[in-house]
């Protein structure tokens, strides 16, 4: 078609680029475990708020069978994301990780005189929430998940020991308040 006297020429075509996206989910489906399992592995590591990259370390060092899928999902989440997102996979950190259940296979379990029983045999989903921060606020993303407020380190057994006692020591030295009187 000719084009109309005084219209703008048209614009050259240029190769399009998605714009770099800053929190992605990512999944596996169906894994040969349970949720419960997948569940517990997942609370047990606390990857939550580490960069991905630490995270991926972190598992591996995990006996647990879904370990191996969790470690998968990370290495995933961190080749991808610089791939598909144009993310720095340094400054990716772990958001959120949860489990679904999925669909039960199930399986005849043949019995003693002729009966039958039904096996299900479980699958699960495994989500895993990735956010890209600035450099500097990687390390201290962690700190700021629990609802603003850091958590603080591990105690010792010496600091337990010594807050059981200082605990004992109060107990001792409070005033015997009686809000049920029996007479």
């Amino acid at each position: 078609a000719p084009a109309r006297a005084g219209a703008a020429p048209p614009a050259p075509l240029s190769p399009r680029r998605k714009p770099a996206r800053t929190e992605r989910v990512w999944e596996l489906r169906s894994l040969k475990t349970s949720q419960q399992k997948m569940g517990n592995v997942a609370r047990l590591v606390n990857v939550r708020g580490m960069p991905v990259r630490q995270a991926s370390e972190w598992v591996r060092w995990v006996p647990q069978k879904p370990a191996v899928y969790l470690r998968g999902v990370l290495q995933l989440a961190l080749r991808r994301a610089a791939l598909e997102d144009g993310v720095d996979p340094e400054r990716l950190v772990v958001d959120s990780i949860w489990t679904g259940r999925g669909t039960f296979l199930k399986r005849a379990d043949f019995k003693a005189r002729g009966r039958a029983g039904l096996i299900k045999k479980p699958r699960t989903h495994l989500y895993l929430r990735t956010r890209e921060v600035p450099a500097e606020e990687v390390a201290a993303f962690r700190l700021r998940l629990h609802k603003g407020v850091p958590r603080d380190p591990p105690l010792t057994r010496a600091e337990r020991m010594r807050r059981g006692q200082e605990k004992s020591e109060r107990r001792r030295d409070a005033p015997s308040v009686n809000f049920w009187p029996l007479r």
